[in-house]
């Protein structure tokens, strides 16, 4: 199994690689090998296409007709937040995902075709965009929808309250080591709400890996350790949460749940 150790695998393998080795290791399985192999086939099915085509614009343009119309990908809205849509290995099986899994595998193929695409972390959302030259036209990875400047505004309203501004910092380009960190996160999330307790844990732990000593991660593998009946390794992540966040006013309820764990010990000793 490959794993993500350090910072120079984020300037060494792909994104869309990234997240089939992020998938591997939270599910235990061997996906990476055949996640490959589909990825090489779509993007010999794209590029056999785009290859044609006379400039950038006319590239892009039939990326996106082919993605989501011969391809078939799309947004899975009416289970948007179920883990299976953050796993890119099931969202290259069952052509459905959410914007941030929709928008590694659209930058992937991009990449191949010689388009230059990348991410952005927009508030609560994914967003990529693709540059020809002096232009850049930012697309809704759910449906490859270009979005203009208003509807950006509106989604900002949305995430942040009427009073939220559209700068130039939400539109920045995101490096893949914080877009595999948010893949983390919402996999987490998602892992947490269906009781997979678990494999919510790999993605803490993974997360760790990559941020080490993050206080309020430890507090939340803390949380995850608790519900798997690991009190003393839970115990040991809130008392460094702690001491690194003192003032954080968590912090007076884990003091209680130390020594409510501390007794629970004690009883089954």
């Amino acid at each position: 199994m490959v794993k993500i150790e350090q910072q120079q695998d984020f300037e060494r393998y792909d994104l869309a690689l990234l997240a089939l080795m992020a998938a591997e290791e939270i599910c235990q399985q061997p996906l990476l090998h055949q996640g490959l192999a589909q990825l090489a086939t779509l993007r010999r099915e794209i590029g056999s296409q785009i290859s044609a085509c006379q400039n950038v614009t006319e590239k892009r343009e039939l990326l996106l007709t082919l993605f989501y119309q011969k391809l078939g990908f799309k947004g899975n809205w009416q289970n948007y937040f179920i883990s299976e849509n953050n796993l890119l290995h099931q969202v290259l099986s069952e052509r459905k995902g959410n914007a941030l899994s929709l928008g590694i595998l659209l930058i992937y193929l991009a990449k191949g075709c010689e388009i230059d695409a990348e991410g952005i972390c927009f508030p609560e959302y994914f967003l990529v965009r693709f540059n020809d030259g002096q232009d850049s036209v930012i697309v809704d990875p759910l449906n490859g929808q270009r979005l203009e400047h208003h509807e950006l505004e509106l989604r900002l309203r949305g995430a942040q309250g009427n009073l939220a501004q559209l700068k130039e910092e939400h539109l920045q380009a995101t490096d893949q080591r914080l877009i595999v960190e948010r893949l983390l996160g919402q996999l987490k999330t998602a892992f947490i709400r269906e009781d997979k307790v678990v494999e919510a844990l790999h993605c803490s732990e993974l997360f760790l890996r990559l941020n080490p000593g993050d206080p309020y991660e430890v507090r939340d593998r803390g949380f995850l350790y608790e519900r798997l009946d690991c009190g003393q390794l839970a115990a040991d992540d809130f008392e460094y949460f702690i001491k690194e966040c003192p003032d954080d006013p968590v912090a007076e309820i884990l003091k209680q749940q130390i020594e409510r764990l501390d007794r629970q010990q004690k009883t089954l000793h």
